[in-house]
């Protein structure tokens, strides 16, 4: 499970380890050098599924998280808000910064190998273990940097369309 900064209701996307399937672009990207593009861009095509399986999971949470006495506008206020925050979370934490970090990881490690060796399966596998080693710890360290910086953009602490009971108890909902 993934521990972030600050407290907020249970999210089985970025809190389970169902989380790991966000990152399965990065396995493909550490396995670029030893396997068919095609499986590469499968695993990018699974990532895709997570990341707006998210988006459609936190607009519907926000469709049916609601008072009666809500007003159309503000409905539709508080769903476009939370797939806009779902979406760039996504974008970030899912896809681009993990990405480039394995991609940049597994081409260092393969420089690094090609000049301590000629053999072409160490050149083809170490880097691919770099990368893989990288995966596993990459939640803890992007997750909160990118909840920090959307907190601060979508101003999730201090928003009217958050509950009173939310933002006095200190728990986010979107």
């Amino acid at each position: 499970m993934i521990e972030h900064a600050h407290k907020y209701e249970y999210d089985v996307f970025k809190d389970s380890n169902l989380r790991y399937i966000g990152y399965s672009n990065e396995f493909g990207e550490a396995f670029r050098n030893v396997i068919p593009k095609k499986v590469v861009l499968a695993s990018w095509g699974i990532e895709s599924l997570y990341f707006f399986s998210d988006v459609m999971h936190k607009t519907y949470l926000s469709y049916h998280n609601h008072s009666d006495k809500e007003s159309p506008n503000t409905k539709l206020f508080r769903m476009l808000k939370a797939s806009s925050h779902t979406i760039v979370w996504q974008f970030f934490a899912s896809v681009t910064i993990p990405a480039l970090i394995i991609n940049r990881v597994v081409k260092l490690a393969k420089v690094l190998v090609m000049k301590r060796t000629t053999n072409v399966k160490r050149i083809a596998w170490i880097p691919t273990f770099v990368g893989l080693a990288c995966i596993p710890v990459m939640p803890y360290f992007i997750d909160p940097v990118v909840d920090d910086i959307l907190d601060r953009l979508f101003n999730d602490k201090q928003s009217s369309v958050n509950s009173s009971n939310s933002v006095s108890s200190g728990t986010k909902q979107i």
